[in-house]
């Protein structure tokens, strides 16, 4: 996506005050996001803007059940990831699916997590399943506590040889990643409208 870098926005943000709550509020409604009050309640002045698209994406995840259910249907954001590591990616790709406007489906997950080094952290996951209807295989490296989402490029890279317009875009937030399925038009003018840097691509992702 065309647009101002990382360290460009970084510099804009950081040459002004952090923006009153209730007008970053109003931003993100003018986005057109539909704001719960637990995200209206977890806005504050600085850092601005994450925390509201962190509680507003994060979802209700049952630990006891493995089931975790969202909290929103345009963001996506998830830290409190599945007590057992294989349960990450179909839960992952949930995140996704819920908020991809019935034009994204994944099915027949398997992750196979036979060859990491639970002990150091190490290794590749291969990841099959089928992105609408499509079979789709990814590498991802191997996190204790969470998916690599550098996988989202092969996601993406599907979806355009799909004819798919929109793509998941993505912006840092405190421990992974917030979530929208959207248009570059519209990832731009959340980047411009926020100051939050916006991508659909990571720079870096498991060379295979």
């Amino acid at each position: 996506m065309d647009g101002p870098d990382f360290l460009e926005l970084f510099e804009r943000r950081m040459a002004q005050p952090p923006p009153p709550v209730e007008a970053q509020l109003e931003t993100l409604r003018r986005l057109g996001l539909r704001l719960t009050p637990e995200a209206e309640a977890a806005c504050v002045p600085d850092p601005p803007y994450l925390p509201v698209l962190e509680a507003l994406g994060r979802g209700r995840y049952d630990p006891v059940l493995g089931v975790w259910t969202p909290t929103s249907r345009q963001v996506f954001y998830m830290d409190e990831w599945a007590e057992w590591a294989d349960e990450i990616y179909p839960l992952y790709f949930q995140g996704l699916e819920s908020i991809a406007e019935d034009q994204v489906f994944f099915r027949e997950i398997f992750a196979d997590f036979r060859s990491v080094d639970r002990e150091t952290g190490s290794g590749t996951v291969p990841i099959s399943l089928e992105l609408n209807r499509r079979p789709l295989c990814l590498t991802a490296r191997f996190y204790a506590d969470g998916p690599d989402c550098t996988i989202l490029n092969g996601v993406n890279r599907a979806l355009a040889a799909q004819g798919v317009e929109k793509r998941f875009f993505f912006t840092d937030g405190g421990r992974g990643e917030v979530v929208f399925f959207c248009t570059a038009a519209w990832a731009r003018q959340f980047e411009e409208a926020t100051l939050c840097w916006t991508s659909d691509w990571h720079l870096t992702e498991v060379d295979v």
